[in-house]
Formats: structure tokens, sequence, C-alpha cells
């Protein structure tokens, strides 16, 4: 399945701009996630953020001056945080947890990196500054198991192991594996318990305004 949509992710997809956007300025981080982060999650691989990837914080304590410090590989969380690839309402208290834990910042514009710096460096705790879209009219990538129709809405969630059909190819590696793990995406319904948690606790990236099969382009107009 996941073949005949590869393609629809690579660039030459032109992204949406119909809504003014909002932009901020960010760092990638450099830091440990507050005890949370996984010593074998460190590497070269987290030094770099792509254009569309999904910016996160921690909910308290992160550094928001002069700039945010986000992060986009979920493979920097600790396990308990994270769910299978597809999240059910069992795994409802599991992802109330990590909603409460992390905060959505915004979408990747530029790409971000910090290479090179320490993370005892004084005044370098995070890479120079990039561009994270907030707001308005986004670009991602559907990274997740749900076809996704126009007008759905759509929250995130944190995956515990690679997302086999929704990895697009340009998230993948020289073997054909993704370096990091990403920020999954689901399609969330009026009326069900996940949709009522997920607004309830600020984890609805927006609504879809095309559909998006598994691994393709999903364009959005984010909650702000």
């Amino acid at each position: 399945m996941y073949a005949a949509h590869a393609s629809k992710a690579v660039a030459g997809s032109k992204p949406v701009a119909h809504q003014a956007p909002i932009v901020l300025s960010a760092r990638l981080r450099r830091r440990p996630l507050s005890g949370k982060t996984k010593p074998e999650a460190e590497g070269d691989d987290l030094n770099t953020s792509e254009v569309n990837e999904l910016a996160f914080v921690e909910s308290k304590g992160f550094s928001q001056y002069p700039e945010p410090e986000y992060f986009t590989a979920v493979n920097t969380v600790a396990e308990d945080f994270r769910v299978p690839s597809k999240p059910k309402e069992e795994n409802l208290e599991q992802l109330k947890n990590c909603w409460k834990e992390f905060s959505f910042l915004g979408v990747v514009q530029t790409p971000g990196n910090n290479k090179g710096l320490s993370r005892y460096d004084a005044g370098s705790l995070g890479g120079s500054t990039n561009v994270v879209h907030a707001g308005g009219t986004a670009t991602t990538i559907n990274h997740g198991m749900d076809n996704i129709k126009v007008n759905d809405t759509v929250a995130w969630y944190f995956p515990l192991a690679k997302i086999t059909d929704g990895t697009p190819r340009c998230w993948e590696g020289r073997g054909g594996n993704p370096t990091r793990l990403r920020a999954g995406v689901m399609k969330v319904e009026p009326g069900t318990q996940l949709y009522d948690e997920a607004r309830k606790h600020g984890a609805i990236l927006g609504r879809a305004i095309a559909a998006a099969s598994p691994g393709a382009q999903l364009d959005l107009i984010l909650t702000v």
C-alpha cells in the first residue's frame, strides 16, 4: 500500500500558503529532556531537524528565552510516553500522560542543527535559530496509519517504533530506515474519548484541508 503513495511525499508537492502564517524563531534542543532522554538516543542523527517535521517542547520548564528549545526526535523520549503505531482507546492513559508532559510548538520550516555545540557550553544550549511555523496553514507529512480526509481533525502522538506504512522516502536514510523516530499523527473523531482528551490536553494539530494517505503530504490549518 505504501509504495503507491511514497512518491507523493518527496520534494515537488507544493506546500500550502493560503493564510498568513504565524512563525517564530526557535533552536533545536541539545540538552537532555529533564531526565526523560534515553542515553542510547544520543548521536549525530539527533543533531538536525528537517523541513515539515513536527517540533515539540516540554510543557513545564522549557527555555523560551531568547528562543524556545524544541526537539523532533521521538526516540529521545522515554518509552513510558510512547504508544504503538496505531493508538487505540486502551492507550488513552499513556497518551494523556504524554500530552501533559509535552506540547506541540509548530512545524519546522527551515532546517535546524546543533552540530558542533556542546550541551555543556553556557549560552550554547541549542543550535542556531531556525523558523518554526506555529499557526495558519502548514504542510507536514501523514506520518501515521490513518487515511486522512478533508476536514478530519488531526492529533499527534509519540510512537514506540517505526511506523511502517507511514514513513515517507524523504525521511528515510540510505539504508531505507529513518535515522530517528518522528511524531505520529492520527485522526480523532468528535464524540470519541480520544477526541475529547486530545482537545482537553491541547494535542490537536488542526484540521486537514486536503486528503492524505499514509506517508503523503498532509496540509493542515493549525490550531493555535
